[in-house]
Order: C-alpha cells, then structure tokens, then sequence
C-alpha cells in the first residue's frame, strides 16, 4: 500500500507542477504596435477555404454555413457529407450563397474517418486552385465542425498570426455555446475557455501549440511543400496528429487566445464519455509519432516535455485513478472489516488529494466568471458556478471509464469513429 501512496504523491507532484507552470506563463500577453496592424493592409489578401466534415448534422449545419457566410472574405464553404442518412445535404442547399459548395461522399468510401474527409476535400480545393489560378502562397484552410461559428474578429486575428507571426498554422480558442441547460455544460465551457486557453498559452511558449479538431487554420503552400496533398492521417485525433506532422517538418503552429470557435457541449455524462473515449484513443493513436519525432533531433527540452505530457496523459490518469480507488476501497475496507484498525491515514490522505483539487476548482471557476465578463459573454447562472469546482475538480471521476472505454477499444482493435449524438 506504501508503494501505491508514493507512486499517487509522485503523479500529483507532477500534475500540479504542470498545473502551476501552466497557470504562470498564461500572464504572458501578446502586444502588437500600430504599425503593425498598418503593415497588414499592405499585405495580398488570404482566400479562405472552409471545410466542414460532417455526419447527420441537419440540426446545426444550416445555421453553421449561415453564420460562417455572413463574413466578409474571399474563397468558399465546402460541406463535406460524410454519408448522411438524414437531411444533411437539403439543409446546406438551402443556404443561397455562392460561396457555398456540397461535397457528398458515398459508402463504402464515406465515414473512414474526419481525416480521409478533410483529404478527399481537399482535392477539390487544390483542382479549384488550378482552375482559378490561385497561387497557394494566398490560400488558407480553415476546418470547423457542423455546429461551429467564429467569434467576429476570427478572421481578423488568424491573418495577423500568418503576417506577423511567421505561422505555417494557427488554432482559435474554443468556446461552448451558451446558453447551458445544466451544469456539466458549464464545466465543458470552462475547461475549454479558461483551463484549455492556459495550457495552449503556456504551448505557445514552449512552441508546442496542439491544433484542435474545431478552429485550425493552416497556409496551403507550405503544407504541400513539406507535408503532402493528403495532410490528414487517420487517426482519431486527427488534429494532433496534424501538430505532430507540422513538428516532424519544422513548421511553427501559433494559438490566438483573443479570438475563438463556439462550439456544442454535452448536456448529459454518457455522451461526454463516448466522446472524450474517442479523444483518449486518438492520444494512444499518436503514440507512433514519438519515433519519428526522436529522429528528427530538433525539438527543444521544452517541447518534448509537453509532447510526452500530453502523449502519456491516458497512462497517468489510468494509474492516478485507478490509485484512488485502491486508496478508497481499502478505507472502506478497514472501516467496515476492521473497525479498530488505523484506516485514519488513507482517509486522511484522500481528503487531502481532494481538498487540494478542490482549490484549484475554485481559482478555475473565479477565473472562469472574470474571463467571461472580460468578453463580454454570458456568465452562467449561480446555481451552476457554485458546483462547478466540484466539475472542474473532479472530472477525472467520470472520464476514468472514457479511459478504460479507449483502452478496451485499442486492445481490440476497434478504429471505427465514435460519434456523438446532437443534444
């Protein structure tokens, strides 16, 4: 039991190191000169080609293609209908702008994956490109979900990270769409806005920005250049396989916190587990990138920390986890079995684990509600701020069967894409 407490204390240490290195270069604050936004209006324009993948989406992909059009920029919306079996495809030729294209894939070729989508679609970009003689230097690829909108001054800040920053690639902070109808889409809301919106701050310093699946941009010449015609791979979390690609190629992924991508949150646990299951088996997935990337020889100490933190997160929240279950039940255990027994240090020791995450619950949720009125977004209402230390504390209690859930899949090679439902 001893060697269990010290592998828990040893896991915890590094956790909260990371936690507060997180929350400390989060201070960092970009500041731009005048001259540079003057700079920028001497610049050739970008055309933008958004790519959409989706599956039975009628429910959002209207408004999403509606709000996206109502931007002011050169280039097209491309629906990718991934094999829709509901009104998918009649909801996106209900939207009369010319910018807006429909790209229905059929089975068996059709839901292989986000990856093979985004690849097929783009092909059709490139054949565009040709045909309108763009030159790639000018063309950016933006990818959304079904249930995507950018906040107004997106596009605005993903030209600037491209111009000023020397970016092959940039990711949006992520926000969830308000209103919440309870409190586990508040907490969603606040992992991505405020706790999410650290980690890829303190990235950003180390230079290991993750691109998210919602919100990535990229520059279409130097991904041909130095990637390929066919970006995307196949695994489940394609996105990061994308950074790890970029990494491999020397290319610079850049995060804009000023600027994000609203997207849906998961109003009830067992959607939440399904789709962070998905997520843990796209983790596992890139695995295979740390080969590679060790080859290359060219990533700062600061990099690799945060690659292998990030790859081996599934391995450390299954053993965390699974170390406090066995710190409970053997609590539990000589309290009931042995009442004279001395089970006063394990609980002791668990009230301490808990009590400390609970402080960070509650920095977490005070900084949430100041962010929010920073941005002028709805704040929650107080019954659901008052829980959401508890959330934001102790997710990992739910996701540890999401965890259990990917490893299952992984042993049995089960590669089929998870997808969840609308709410």
């Amino acid at each position: 039991m001893q060697l269990v407490i010290d592998l828990y204390f040893v896991i915890m240490v590094l956790f909260y190191t990371f936690v507060l290195t997180t929350v400390f270069s989060s201070m960092y604050v970009e500041r731009r000169t005048t001259s540079d936004y003057m700079a920028m209006t001497t610049q050739e324009p970008l055309v933008y080609f958004f790519l959409i993948p989706c599956i039975d989406e009628d429910q959002v992909i209207q408004e999403t293609v509606t709000r996206l059009c109502s931007f002011n920029f050169d280039g097209q919306v491309i629906v990718i209908d991934d094999g829709s079996t509901d009104r998918t495809a009649d909801c996106v030729r209900q939207v009369k702008d010319a910018r807006v294209s429909l790209h229905q894939r059929q089975l068996p070729n059709a839901q292989q994956g986000k990856g093979e989508a985004l690849n097929d679609a783009l092909q059709l970009v490139l054949a565009t490109c040709q045909e309108q003689q763009l030159a790639p230097e000018r063309v950016v690829i933006g990818v959304l979900d079904a249930d995507a909108y950018l906040s107004n001054n997106a596009l605005d800040a993903v030209a600037k990270s491209f111009y000023f920053e020397g970016s092959t690639a940039v990711q949006l902070r992520v926000k969830m769409k308000a209103p919440f109808k309870n409190a586990l889409q508040v907490a969603q809301d606040a992992e991505f806005f405020t706790i999410n919106n650290y980690d890829q701050i303190a990235r950003k310093l180390f230079q290991s920005v993750g691109l998210s699946g919602n919100g990535q941009f990229f520059r279409l010449k130097p991904i041909l250049d130095r990637i390929g015609k066919r970006p995307w791979g196949r695994a489940l979390l394609d996105d990061y396989e994308l950074t790890l690609k970029l990494m491999i190629k020397h290319l610079k992924v850049d995060y804009v916190a000023d600027a994000y991508v609203y997207q849906e949150a998961l109003f009830s646990i067992p959607r939440l587990i399904k789709q962070r299951s998905r997520w843990v088996q796209g983790n596992l997935d890139c695995l295979k990138y740390v080969k590679p990337l060790w080859k290359e020889g060219h990533l700062r100490k600061s990099q690799w920390v945060s690659i292998l933190y990030f790859l081996t997160q599934p391995y450390l929240n299954l053993v965390s986890d699974s170390v406090i279950i066995i710190l409970f039940s053997d609590m539990i255990y000589r309290f009931v079995t042995v009442p004279n027994t001395n089970w006063l240090n394990s609980g002791l020791l668990l009230l301490g684990v808990f009590g400390a995450s609970l402080v960070l619950g509650v920095i977490f949720t005070l900084n949430y509600r100041k962010t929010l009125r920073h941005f002028h977004e709805d704040v929650p209402p107080k019954r659901h701020l008052m829980v959401l230390p508890l959330f934001v504390s102790y997710m990992y209690v739910i996701l540890f069967f999401s965890i259990i859930l990917a490893f299952y899949r992984k042993l049995m090679k089960q590669n089929d894409w998870i997808k969840t439902k609308r709410n």
